[in-house]
């Protein structure tokens, strides 16, 4: 999404809630071809032990081809070990 564009955000809400919620800023680059260089994150916030996983991220575009982004969360500290 482009900064200061209309654009759809979509969560399972199922899964994480009103936890996550998507962030993203320019980053004073640009690629190749001269667009801006978004960075994007998504935030859990709690995170919890059960947030370990699997996550994809799907990303389409107006001009250009979708973005499929693929992704495992392992969670490494004191307060998530032994926990099931």
């Amino acid at each position: 999404m482009r900064v200061g564009a209309e654009g759809r955000h979509w969560v399972d809400n199922s899964t994480l809630g009103n936890r996550a919620y998507f962030q993203f800023r320019e980053t004073g680059t640009q690629s190749e071809t001269g667009a801006k260089v978004i960075a994007s994150i998504l935030a859990i916030d709690p995170l919890v032990y059960r947030d370990r996983g699997n996550y994809r991220c799907r990303v389409d575009f107006k001009e250009a081809p979708t973005k499929n982004t693929r992704i495992h969360l392992s969670l490494i500290g004191k307060n998530f070990f032994n926990k099931k």
